[in-house]
């Protein structure tokens, strides 16, 4: 596995995502090795991965060799890809190399120009993408939507969203109360849904309590603590705060790919209220657990109903825990096996759908 860092699951989606992926492997007969772009060891998440019987390579010697040993090459990103699989092709011919885009990042991209008045270089990110894509043997994507999107240029692709375990005992309406938004912020969409949520959502909300939940917010995100809302930043365990809170947001302007925040609140049983950037790549069934809106008055007046009104917040609650299942580990199995070695699950295994 070659991705930008060590993974980070209590920092970010995508490190709980490739972590998840990690122990679905492990436990299935495979024995996985990371490879960080980054050079680093951050701890204490390599010292769990090293007890857990993970190698790291935090160099390019100790990467090859790693390559060169490998059945299967998962490489992650458009930057890991134009690093690293073309000499992995070469190292390992015989490997199987499979391409994780963890969201299509120059559709990010052209969304942040759009909104903020940007210029990126989203052009070139889509041709790094392209090609990662069309060299790969296999295409990984979050969703059926981005699956959908890069097809034509894949050989073969799998769908393998963001998996959290379904939470049984997760608290009932009168259990809960407050708005919650989580995102780790270094990861600039999140940033710029906080500024938004608190600056342009929140006049349009009565006095009800605010709490936002991330690692990492920039002194711009600590500045919006107020009388209602609070910015607690890092959180090592966030289910408390998912199974008090009554209604998750998730205001995002730009993004692409499948919202870790969203499945995290669905395992919970817990109501969203999305844009539909923070939507996309959902089908009906978890679509019933949100409220869409794109504007900040009607994202407000959304919130407000499934705040205040038991019936409605229990409807979507149940969905929520409903579209929970589809999103747990084990309904990753089949496809992240298809991903590494092409073929099922084992006998009575369930799997997310592929393509």
């Amino acid at each position: 596995m070659i991705d930008e860092h060590v993974p980070m699951p209590d920092r970010d989606g995508g490190s709980a995502r490739m972590c998840a992926i990690l122990d679905l492997l492990r436990g299935n007969g495979w024995a996985p090795a990371l490879v960080a772009l980054d050079g680093r060891r951050i701890e204490p998440y390599a010292g769990a991965l090293a007890r857990d019987g993970i190698p790291i390579a935090t160099t390019r010697r100790d990467a090859r060799a790693l390559i060169r040993a490998a059945e299967a090459v998962w490489i992650c990103r458009p930057e890991a890809a134009r690093a690293w699989m073309d000499e992995a092709r070469a190292l390992n011919p015989g490997a199987r190399i499979a391409y994780d885009m963890v969201d299509l990042h120059h559709v990010r991209e052209a969304r942040r120009d759009d909104v903020l008045g940007t210029k990126s270089a989203h052009h070139r990110t889509r041709e790094r993408e392209r090609a990662a894509v069309a060299g790969a043997d296999v295409v990984v994507a979050v969703s059926e939507a981005e699956a959908a999107a890069v097809a034509d240029h894949a050989r073969s692709v799998v769908v393998v969203p963001t998996p959290y375990e379904p939470v049984d005992d997760a608290p009932g309406y009168g259990e809960r109360e407050g708005l919650l938004f989580i995102g780790s912020f270094d990861h600039e969409p999140n940033v710029d849904a906080a500024l938004w949520l608190v600056r342009s959502i929140l006049p349009h909300l009565p006095e009800i309590d605010l709490t936002i939940a991330g690692s990492n917010p920039p002194p711009r995100v600590r500045a919006l603590q107020g009388e209602h809302v609070v910015v607690r930043g890092y959180v090592p365990d966030l289910g408390a705060l998912l199974r008090r809170s009554r209604v998750a947001l998730a205001p995002l302007r730009f993004g692409a790919g499948l919202k870790a925040k969203v499945v995290q609140a669905f395992a919970y049983g817990l109501p969203v209220i999305a844009t539909s950037v923070a939507a996309e790549g959902f089908g009906d069934a978890p679509r019933a657990a949100m409220r869409v809106e794109d504007d900040a008055a009607a994202f407000a007046a959304a919130a407000i109903d499934v705040y205040e009104d038991e019936a409605t917040w229990t409807r979507l609650s149940a969905a929520a825990r409903a579209a929970a299942e589809a999103y747990a580990p084990s309904a990753a199995l089949e496809a992240v096996l298809r991903a590494v070695a092409g073929f099922d699950a084992p006998d009575g295994a369930s799997g997310v759908s592929s393509t």
